[in-house]
């Protein structure tokens, strides 16, 4: 049930519910219940990544390396399938750091293989495992930094940046492939460049890298026209969106911190199932310890709402004022030797206050019900006067047939007003 709701959540766009207080209370409960879970995955990933970057860097052939990293990725790539196991397919590729987390671990298994099958370390193909290897490995390393605090806001700042780039990068790329095109034209037959030589040129000029000597004047023409496409007006719509994005995740931060702990929450809520599943049974009884359990959210009242109080100080009675004061100080002594209190004292302690409520409530039920009956009888005597007075002859002296039967009927109807409104 708590896994379909947090799924839920995780779908919801609107910022006000994620403001509601028991909300944000669930949330930080579950997360510390959660993040041990991560710390210690992220410890391992980084002992992993740290031993692949020094396999890489010595270029050397060590067995025993190998061997720890291709076992450390070989339990990566089970908590890979045990994600896939316990959500739906449209709901793990749906999540751009899964994509990571799959050719990483691709790329690091072929890179052990190909040593172990006699490629050497130096090759051609060897190299290029090494490098995406070590590509997808640190983007993924990156996201480990969304478990802290300081850290989560930078991470997700990045991320809805590259999102809102896409139209830019689209756009961009129209350009730099258009003035390729246009700058092949100008090259000489006989020349060694290529069109990739050209598209790198061009994209060069975005970060200012151009010079005008040897240029003729048709493609100096278009060369001042790209620069200043790109220098100028791209590269300022570019930090106007970084900016855009800024403001946007500040003024949604709340929203994407949930966001990010509930990821991360169901994330580890679907592997403990798994392990229950391979037979951790470690997972199970931490579970089971959490039934019967329940979350309480306590907070202060608020404290404005005395001061905003028309009422004059000077009519609060001073006598009232010391009583509370001292009722208040035996409530905060009793508060301290509950806090101070074992966890079963602290169980019957409750209990019997609970149980004294519960005696007061019924004794005021009580005596709400024998006021009902005093009531009861109070209205039957009044009713009985009422009849004797219409009855009385000197009513019927005073009033005239027609206005008696009239005022008959008014004192009927109002004292029948006066019982509802008396009730």
């Amino acid at each position: 049930m708590i896994c379909y709701t947090l799924l839920k959540l995780r779908t919801v766009e609107k910022d006000s519910l994620f403001e509601n207080t028991a909300l944000q209370f669930l949330i930080e409960y579950l997360w510390k219940r959660c993040r041990g879970f991560h710390y210690w995955t992220s410890l391992l990933f980084s002992l992993n990544m740290f031993l692949f970057s020094i396999y890489s860097v010595i270029k050397e052939e060590h067995r025993i390396i190998e061997f720890l990293i291709l076992v450390i990725t070989m339990i990566f790539v089970v908590y890979e399938f045990g994600q896939f196991a316990h959500s739906s397919l449209k709901q793990y590729f749906l999540n751009a750091w899964n994509y990571t987390d799959i050719l990483g671990n691709c790329f690091i298994i072929a890179k052990i293989g190909l040593m172990w099958v006699g490629y050497s370390i130096e090759s051609e193909e060897s190299q290029w495992v090494t490098a995406f290897a070590l590509f997808f490995g640190y983007i993924k390393w990156v996201s480990y930094f969304t478990i802290f605090d300081s850290t989560r806001r930078l991470v997700r700042l990045i991320t809805q940046t590259v999102k809102d780039m896409k139209s830019f990068v689209m756009v961009l790329g129209f350009i730099i492939v258009g003035f390729s095109f246009i700058f092949v034209q100008f090259q000489e037959n006989d020349g060694d460049e290529t069109l990739g030589d050209t598209l790198l040129y061009t994209y060069s000029i975005l970060y200012g890298n151009y010079s005008f000597d040897e240029i003729k004047f048709p493609e100096l023409l278009f060369l001042l026209l790209v620069a200043f496409a790109l220098s100028v007006v791209l590269m300022n719509m570019l930090i106007a969106i970084m900016g855009d994005t800024y403001g946007k995740v500040q003024e949604r931060l709340k929203f994407s911190d949930s966001q990010a702990k509930l990821e991360m929450i169901l994330e580890t809520i679907h592997m403990k199932r798994a392990f229950i599943k391979f037979g951790l049974y470690c997972f199970k009884e931490k579970e089971a310890s959490l039934k019967n359990t329940y979350l309480y959210v306590v907070h202060e009242k608020d404290a404005q709402v005395q001061l905003n109080s028309n009422e004059p100080e000077d009519k609060v009675d001073t006598q009232n004022k010391s009583k509370n004061k001292d009722k208040g100080l035996q409530e905060e002594k009793e508060g301290d030797k509950y806090e101070k209190a074992p966890g079963n004292f602290r169980n019957e302690s409750l209990i019997a206050v609970i149980l004294e409520m519960k005696a007061e409530i019924q004794s005021s039920r009580h005596e709400m019900l024998k006021i009902r009956a005093e009531i009861e009888s109070g209205r039957d005597q009044i009713l009985k006067i009422i009849n004797k007075l219409i009855k009385s002859e000197e009513l019927n002296q005073v009033l005239s047939s027609e206005p008696r039967e009239l005022n008959m009927k008014q004192v009927e109807i109002k004292s029948n007003k006066n019982q509802s409104e008396y009730f």
